[in-house]
């Protein structure tokens, strides 16, 4: 048993820091390729040279509690490119208030395609997406942009991962983070209420949660 341990933190930590280094030369062509989306673009190099040892920190942690709490090879799979690409995800939105459609289109794909191989219910996750995407594009207009396109394709894309029951717990879970990083920014004057507020990484927290508990 100690043996099987071993060996699924020294495999989690070993993926963690190939798909860091992946994961960041990701971003970096992304962000070359589209510069004119980028909020900060001067900060990129800056961003670029210290991101990839805090993503394979990330990445890390969050493989070695996916070898700890999910059983079955094909449910471990699952939840590991999951925490994959929420990392990256998490990591562009703080960085430039912007989520990549190029990383978004294969994460839904995925989405589908282990929904479909795990039998959860295919039907259920695509009205989960349809469903809430619509309801986040409505407040999107109803508050004048203040949730981003980016954003609105992450809760739709989350859908077709996990489902209308797990979305709910990741959206009200999200809305709460958000909201007390919100207030705590404004709070220490790090933000001020014209800025813009990355709603994404309180999504990404709330599936990592809802994936490890539920």
């Amino acid at each position: 048993m100690l043996f099987l341990t071993l060996f699924k933190v020294a495999a989690a930590i070993a993926l963690a820091v190939v798909g860091a280094i992946r994961g960041s030369q990701w971003i970096d062509a992304s962000y070359a390729r589209r510069p004119d989306i980028l909020t900060d673009a001067g900060a990129v190099y800056a961003q670029n040279a210290h991101r990839g040892a805090r993503l394979a920190a990330v990445l890390g942690f969050l493989f070695c509690l996916v070898a700890w709490r999910i059983n079955g090879l094909l449910a471990t799979l699952a939840a590991l490119v999951l925490m994959y690409f929420c990392a990256l995800f998490t990591f562009t939105d703080l960085e430039q208030r912007v989520i990549f459609d190029r990383m978004m289109i294969p994460f839904a794909l995925l989405g589908i395609v282990f929904t479909i191989l795990t039998g959860t219910g295919i039907f259920n996750h695509i009205g989960a997406a349809v469903v809430y995407g619509l309801v986040f594009l409505l407040l999107s207009i109803l508050t004048h942009g203040s949730l981003g396109g980016g954003d609105i394709k992450l809760v739709a894309a989350l859908g077709l991962w996990v489902g209308s029951e797990h979305l709910l717990y990741i959206v009200l879970g999200g809305i709460v983070l958000s909201g007390l990083a919100a207030f705590l920014l404004l709070a220490t004057r790090r933000l001020s209420r014209k800025d813009y507020l990355p709603y994404a990484p309180g999504f990404t927290i709330a599936t990592v949660f809802v994936t490890l508990l539920c």
